[in-house]
């Protein structure tokens, strides 16, 4: 069994702030409910990545 690597906070940052295109973090909420969920779903898929 391939066990999956949990990335460091500062990996997951710049994951998500290519994501967003370069886009503070801060502004997530500003956006349209859609944009904000899709920009969300693609974080949750990202491999490595968990809640805390």
């Amino acid at each position: 069994m391939q066990s999956k690597l949990q990335k460091t906070d500062s990996e997951v940052k710049a994951e998500i702030q290519a994501i967003m295109n370069g886009m503070p973090i801060g502004k997530l909420i500003g956006l349209e409910k859609s944009q904000r969920q899709e920009i969300l779903q693609k974080i949750k898929k990202s491999e490595g990545v968990t809640q805390r």
